[in-house]
């Protein structure tokens, strides 16, 4: 009987640890779609992806994913990348998840995904090109614009003063902005009401529309632009981020609206050739009518974000969301796992123990060479911590471990213990289960149990450190599955090009 690929890498942007909030926001799309993926019988692989495409092939080939879950929205934080990623999978021959290249790479530019609407008859504001921009002219007289990036998302570069009339304003703020930002920056005519997103998901022949989100402006000055600006967006407590709260648009009032806008999202989706999940963002003028603002090919997926909340009033829970994705590639679900025997007597029985034998210090060797995984340097080391705690015992060096035991042989373990210096922080040195038993939970229920010993101890975080090698990319999904997020990366710690990487889980 044939073993069936279960393999899936969630590729993204790599994020370094001083990333801004827009970017820092990927991290968390990588750990719930891991959780959810794995949920569903997928193995989830995270892989960061940077403009080095070619080590990005070579981890791709090393893991022979059944397919791809893209969460890439820039690399080395430029959207103008967003369609690398996925240029690579179509190279490698590799299905992935959402939109395709063509339509990313059109919707991305919102210049080019403008005139598209425009030559199609779709509701969208004017604009002003950028050689028009940065040259005074162009626009209507009386008319503001707002400055805006023609690659980034995200409102990257907007704020209050995004907004002007006068020729001359105009051209000092693109400048600013090119300046600041680089690329190409154009003018948007500004549109007063409220915005409105629309997600959309399915497969390309039958998109389905679930709950919208309407962001209202409240407590502007008048004549002040209303923007869902940068601060408005990933800057909580700041004016922008007060002053422009989101509803769901599930009200009775809201259903003239949802009537008017749902064709024309349809007519973006058929127009650009959206598939899987994508967003529709409109802008209501005073009349209440909407226009076109952006078509977001690849819109952020954590769990406070339009697409997941609108979906989740629409009755598709974020384990479903995630399901349709994956069918909209055309990925049929992985057979069930088999079942693992967890009873107290007879075959599959499992007993825990944390006292310490001298035969641990072989158990464990054992139990890290049978992974393949690791060095004889590294046997070494987890061997030196088990006889260094049977010498001076755990108090004295804190180390403590826990063991799984099957038919009385030890099949994983870990180690784990206080860090010195604080007050309720942990550090999980190793984790390890034997080859054989690898794929069946074992990993997650010792995992599950040392977390609960670190908290009934005091310990209130607990963290892990591993190599960014790609070899250890099974052990960083492990990690983000299993609900730690990455808070840091130390660039060449253990060698060239051999990063630390550090996960924090709250237990």
């Amino acid at each position: 009987m044939s073993v069936p690929n279960r393999k899936v890498a969630i590729v993204h942007g790599a994020v370094a640890p001083d990333a801004p909030p827009d970017e820092q926001n990927s991290l968390e799309e990588v750990e719930i779609v891991a959780e959810a993926l794995l949920r569903l019988g997928w193995d989830p692989v995270a892989l960061p992806m940077t403009l080095d495409a070619a080590t990005a092939k070579r981890r791709l080939e090393a893991l022979a994913p059944a397919f791809v879950f893209n969460l890439v929205e820039s690399l080395d934080g430029k959207g103008i990348y967003i369609h690398v990623g996925p240029t690579l999978f179509d190279a490698l021959g590799l299905p992935f998840t959402g939109c395709g290249t063509e339509a990313i790479l059109q919707t991305q530019n919102k210049l080019i995904a403008k005139r598209i609407m425009a030559k199609a008859g779709l509701p969208t504001p004017g604009w002003i090109e950028p050689d028009d921009l940065l040259a005074g002219r162009g626009g209507r007289p009386g008319q503001r614009y707002i400055v805006k990036s023609a690659w980034e998302h995200a409102s990257v570069g907007l704020d209050g003063g995004s907004v002007a009339s006068d020729a001359a304003e105009l051209r000092r703020i693109a400048l600013d902005r090119r300046a600041r930002f680089g690329g190409d920056w154009f003018g948007e005519e500004y549109v007063e009401g409220a915005e409105f997103h629309l997600p959309i998901i399915g497969p390309r022949a039958a998109p389905e529309a679930v709950v919208g989100c309407i962001i209202d402006f409240v407590d502007f000055a008048p004549g002040e632009a209303k923007l869902f600006d940068y601060d408005a967006k990933w800057n909580e407590g700041t004016p922008s981020f007060d002053k422009t709260p989101d509803r769901l648009a599930d009200r009775p009032g809201d259903r003239a609206l949802i009537e008017i806008a749902t064709p024309i999202a349809f007519a973006c989706w058929r127009h650009f050739g959206l598939s899987g999940y994508a967003r529709i963002d409109f802008r209501l003028d005073e009349a209440g009518r909407p226009f076109v603002i952006d078509i977001n090919a690849n819109p952020c997926l954590s769990y406070v974000d339009s697409l997941p909340t609108g979906a989740a009033a629409s009755g598709i829970d974020f384990d479903n969301l995630i399901r349709r994705i994956v069918e909209a590639v055309g990925i049929a679900a992985p057979p069930p796992r088999p079942a693992v025997a967890r009873t107290s007597k007879g075959a599959g029985a499992l007993a825990w123990r944390s006292d310490l034998v001298p035969e641990d210090v072989e158990t464990v060797r054992a139990l890290v060479r049978s992974t393949g995984f690791f060095t004889a340097a590294e046997e070494d080391v987890a061997a030196e911590l088990v006889e260094d705690a049977l010498e001076r015992g755990t108090e004295r060096t804190g180390y403590h471990f826990l063991f799984a035991e099957e038919h009385g042989r030890a099949v994983g373990y870990s180690c784990y213990g206080p860090i010195m210096g604080t007050d309720s922080s942990w550090d999980l040195y190793w984790i390890v289960v034997d080859a054989k038993r690898r794929g069946g939970g074992l990993g997650r229920d010792i995992n599950a149990r040392t977390e609960k010993a670190v908290a009934a101890a005091g310990g209130r975080r607990l963290y892990a450190e591993t190599s960014g090698r790609a070899q250890y990319e099974p052990t960083r999904a492990f990690y983000l599955a299993t609900g730690y997020r990455e808070v840091g990366r130390i660039e060449n710690f253990y060698a060239e090009g051999d990063a630390k990487v550090i996960f924090e889980r709250l237990v």
